[in-house]
């Protein structure tokens, strides 16, 4: 098995590396330490199967990054890495087809069995991660959860539009109507009441 490990963290990249080398004596581990390093490397590697990629390391722009690379190599599995993850960054990533989610506080023989499993195409996201966004989803469709996710970026409507391939009318108004769910007038009010949502357990 080959793959690209990209953390910014060098004690994690260097455990990780070793852990994965140690499972697979004969497959490759390509460290990275930013999205731009990893890119690089997928760009001159064909043969890497899988792609780890820290969320939130320098040039990721959260699941923006993992979904550029997605969409200029499909057949690789890009998997996600992250300590803590919002619902909103992991529903992102499922409806973008990223192939999984790794929490770090996941046990190394976990991750090792994992991935194998990752390169044949299954795809993983912890259950308790799907459970807060399949509550999220009940009350933000689609497109607000998506521009939500652009908006808590940092972006401004022209960005998420260009991003999410739509006009930036559609933009406004699905902001417009997030705002009316959850309560919110302003674009910070938006992003920070999704993300109260988010964190809010299934039962309360």
């Amino acid at each position: 098995m080959k793959l690209i490990l990209a953390d910014d963290h060098e004690l994690v990249n260097d455990a990780l590396c070793e852990l994965i080398r140690r499972s697979d004596p004969e497959g490759t581990v390509y460290p990275a330490v930013n999205f731009d390093q990893a890119a690089a490397i997928l760009a001159k590697r064909p043969e890497v199967e899988i792609v780890l990629l820290d969320l939130y390391m320098p040039g990721m722009l959260g699941v923006s990054g993992a979904i550029s690379l997605l969409r200029d190599y499909p057949d690789k599995k890009i998997v996600l890495m992250s300590g803590a993850a919002a619902p909103a960054e992991v529903a992102g990533a499922i409806e973008a087809g990223i192939h999984g989610f790794v929490p770090k506080s996941m046990p190394g023989a976990s991750l090792v069995a994992l991935l194998p499993l990752l390169a044949t195409g299954v795809r993983y996201f912890p259950p308790e991660l799907l459970q807060k966004t399949a509550r999220r989803a009940e009350i933000l469709n689609e497109r607000e959860q998506q521009v939500i996710i652009q908006l808590r970026l940092g972006a401004t409507n022209k960005t998420i539009a260009q991003r999410l391939g739509m006009e930036e009318m559609f933009v406004k108004s699905a902001l417009r109507s997030a705002g009316n769910k959850l309560g919110a007038r302003t674009r910070t009010e938006i992003a920070l009441k999704a993300m109260k949502l988010e964190e809010a357990r299934p039962d309360e």
